[in-house]
């Protein structure tokens, strides 16, 4: 950094010594940009050159690039990069460890009196407006019509929240960017968490070059939505929340020049808190408050408290008093805060009473999250001495303080996510009791169901004493002598991995330790630990595989072959299964009857205890929570394109609420016809791969595609990013000749087979579900991590990688990239 300054320094001393007559202007005003990682600290201005000394942001270590192409642009034209110092032109430059990089960038000179310019990048990446001449900054909210201005200045009218009323209608979703620019290429998506089906609906649309969008979003009830704002192409993406009604329209307005002057990172706008977000229309009194007041930030910091350290070591009451407070905290933070309205306090506080409903839900996820950060241990780590705190009923009173059956509960998301969450109460409680099995009962089982013939019931005996708890010294000292060995020779595959590094520590304080306790470690920890690199891709399958051929080849010969126990298992395993869903079965059954105080079960119907445990908790059993629980199974059919039968729609009828036996009717008359009208779609090809072996069914998808570039998105039908990027993408993909460019969808089990099928329709291309070796088999071959979805890889018509990366980077990037591959 020394020798950045010096250099900045030298440069302008140099300049300062040459040319008596120069501007200079220490942190330009700007209207507005498209990236995030580049702001101006100084512009000068001289009669041989135009300086601009620059910062660039990004993460720390993380490369940066100004490319030659770039320029500054005033009315008089394009003035292109001369040179640049600190930075080499075309090259990637990365970022110190505070994720900065200080450099200049020289131009030809402009005329003096030029009042503003843009900078370019070269790449699209553009800074319009650099002021020049201004003396103060723009007026705020300049651009914003005047009837944002006037709602947005709120009176409290002392009126109290109305209860939302049920209505199948679409809210009208309207808008506006004061200052946006044509090459933002912004879009604009809604989130809905349909509280009837619990499935979340996706709506959106690209904001038109005039800086507005205006779409539809059907939605059976007033309630909060999330809505963002993206442009792919330059990393922008806002996040905010809405309350959006049924029949009514919403309007709201982006003031671009205060956003970006509120974020500059080298502010020069003195102004705090600068507005941004204007709402008109319906609930806007709410929604300018749900912005004004930072609502989400009290949402934010009640998170924070449920998953602060401090909670890694707490009881189930500590941890449940802990969030209580980080509740009452919020609550009390926001009644401190001037101007807020009677409605918007109400709706506050039973939102922040939902967000902790949620927390408190999410016990065992946040403390153990909370102890990973404590302990520094990663999430690739499966298993960690975290010992989840035992919940029981009044742990759960809780849901006592929330008006679960009032519709006014219907606003908030969360109030969906605690139904939802709800209904596995009863699953939280009967694993406390040990609804469990282990694989040490597996066989005892098979062997006392009486379907197994004497031969295979000796193999049976031979392989329940192959279990650990069987195992001679002999075989244990195997695990003590060799432990260490197999990690060490891991360890030197993969130089510095902190992972083997820890468990190569743990190893050795193990070591005195008795036979039995490092057992149990190694199995815990070692092998779990090993199976997760090679799932997150740390490691290689070939390195994993070698890894446990070596343990295996290394431990004393078995009572039974593994060929031997591979056919026991394949001959067995539906057995198996019916087994222990039969034994899982009685477990719960027989805890949740004591959950209730049962002493004998007279029934094996699992709802019906699910409901009595709920009620032992809620202390009711009907009214809208129990009608939306009972919905639950229906959306879920829904998601997966299963129709409903005659007994559920009998089922249906005798909801509580008349609306949601109507909503739900209705939803499946449309899905019924949707589920008709595939059926005579073109453009798409489901390919059957079931008795394909891996070698050949690579050959099948790509042999045949070769001579034309192949786009290839991994993808899932419940992944809501691969939906909406499926649908954007929908258009472009026409403007291709298919004779040189194919569309290869690619995905693997957790894609139910009816859902994918219903969905595919829709998406032109040829399509594969995949199991999961073949799934594994197609990646490693492609060479790519695809560490989420989507993911897409473009091969060039030879076959070649010639692009990859993870998440939909925007319809132009890709159509460029496909295009580029076509040359």
């Amino acid at each position: 950094m020394r020798t950045v300054i010096l250099s900045l320094a030298l440069l302008v001393l140099l300049s300062g010594q040459l040319f008596a007559k120069e501007i200079v202007v220490e942190r330009p005003a700007f209207n507005v940009r498209k990236s995030h990682h580049l702001e101006v600290e100084k512009v000068i201005l001289n009669d041989t050159a135009t300086i601009l000394f620059m910062k660039g942001f990004h993460l720390p270590h993380y490369w940066i690039r100004i490319s030659p192409e770039a320029y500054i642009r005033t009315e008089k034209g394009k003035y292109p990069v001369k040179y640049a110092q600190d930075i080499v032109l075309g090259k990637k430059t990365f970022t110190n460890d505070e994720g900065e990089h200080v450099f200049s960038l020289i131009f030809p000179p402009v005329d003096p009196k030029t009042e503003r310019f843009d900078l370019d990048d070269g790449d699209g990446n553009v800074i319009w407006d650099i002021e020049l001449k201004a003396k103060k900054s723009a007026k705020a909210a300049a651009g914003v019509p005047e009837e944002f201005i006037k709602a947005s200045k709120i009176k409290d009218d002392r009126e109290h929240l109305q209860k939302p009323v049920w209505k199948t209608d679409s809210a009208t979703f309207k808008g506006r960017f004061a200052g946006y620019k044509p090459e933002m290429t912004y879009s604009v998506n809604v989130y809905v968490h349909n509280p009837v089906t619990m499935n979340q609906e996706t709506y959106g649309d690209t904001v038109r070059s005039d800086g507005t969008f205006d779409f539809s979003v059907p939605m059976p009830v007033t309630m909060q939505v999330t809505f963002t704002v993206e442009s792919r192409e330059n990393n922008l993406y806002l996040n905010h929340s809405v309350l959006l009604s049924p029949g009514e329209e919403t309007r709201v307005c982006f003031h671009l020049p205060d956003y970006f002057r509120r974020t500059a990172k080298l502010r020069h706008d003195k102004r705090e808190n600068l507005k941004y977000l204007y709402c008109v229309g319906a609930n806007a009194e709410i929604n300018n408050q749900i912005f004004d007041l930072n609502y989400a930030d009290y949402v934010n910091k009640l998170h924070e408290a449920a998953v602060d350290t401090v909670v890694a070591g707490m009881s189930a009451k500590e941890y449940k008093d802990h969030v209580i407070k980080a509740q009452n905290r919020c609550i009390e933070d926001l009644a401190k805060v001037k101007n807020v309205t009677i409605k918007a306090m109400e709706f506050f506080t039973l939102g922040l009473g939902y967000a902790a409903a949620q927390e408190l839900h999410h016990i065992k996820y946040n403390m153990e999250g909370a102890y990973r950060k404590a302990h520094n241990i990663s999430r690739n780590e499966r298993k960690t001495d975290f010992k989840a705190p035992k919940s029981d009923t009044a742990y759960y009173a809780f849901l006592r303080d929330l008006p679960l059956n009032d519709p006014v509960s219907l606003y908030y998301p969360h109030y969906g996510y605690t139904v939802n969450e709800s209904t596995l109460i009863y699953y939280y409680l009967s694993n406390n009791t040990g609804a469990s099995i282990t694989s040490e009962m597996i066989m005892p089982l098979l062997k006392a169901s009486g379907k197994l013939p004497p031969e295979d019931v000796e193999i049976a005996d031979k392989i329940e004493q192959s279990e650990p708890k069987y195992w001679t010294d002999q075989e244990k000292e195997h695990y003590m002598i060799h432990g260490e060995k197999m990690l060490q020779n891991l360890l030197a595959a993969k130089d510095g991995n902190a992972t083997i590094t820890q468990l190569l520590k743990e190893c050795g304080e193990k070591k005195t330790a008795s036979l039995d306790e490092f057992v149990s470690w190694y199995h815990e920890r070692v092998f779990a630990a090993i199976a997760g690199m090679l799932n997150s891709e740390q490691i290689s399958k070939k390195e994993s595989e070698k890894f446990f051929e070596q343990v295996a080849a290394e431990r004393p010969a078995r009572k039974v072959s593994p060929d031997v126990m591979q056919q026991f298992n394949d001959k067995y395993s539906g057995l198996i299964n019916e087994l222990v869903n039969e034994y899982r079965t009685k477990q719960l059954i027989a805890a949740l009857c004591a959950i209730v105080g049962l002493d004998t079960c007279a029934t094996e119907d699992i709802s019906l205890l699910r409901k009595l445990v709920l009620r032992s908790i809620v202390g009711f059993d009907s009214g809208l929570f129990f009608d939306l629980i009972q919905c639950i199974d229906i959306g879920n059919a829904f998601e997966a394109y299963t129709p409903l039968s005659e007994e559920k729609i009998e089922e249906v009828k005798q909801l509580t609420e008349p609306f949601l036996s109507q909503y739900l009717i209705t939803r499946n008359n449309q899905l019924i016809a949707q589920i008709e009208a595939n059926k005579s779609k073109q453009g798409y090809t489901a390919h059957d791969v079931q008795q394909k072996d891996n070698y050949e069914l690579f050959e099948q998808i790509f042999g045949k595609e070769k001579g034309k570039v192949v786009l290839v998105d991994f993808w899932a039908t419940w992944c809501a990013p691969c939906r909406v990027a499926n649908k954007e993408f929908a258009p472009t993909k026409s403007s291709f000749d298919p004779d040189k460019v194919t569309f290869v969808y690619l995905t693997d089990e957790s894609s139910p087979i009816n859902t994918w099928k219903n969905m595919i329709p829709d998406i032109s291309g040829e399509h594969y579900r995949l199991n999961g070796d073949q799934y594994n088999y197609i990646k490693k071959r492609l060479e790519v991590n695809v560490s989420g979805v989507p993911s897409y890889l473009i091969l060039n018509k030879n076959g070649e990688k010639v692009h990859f990366q993870v998440g939909f980077p925007g319809v132009n990037a890709i159509k460029n990239k496909i295009l580029d591959a076509l040359k």
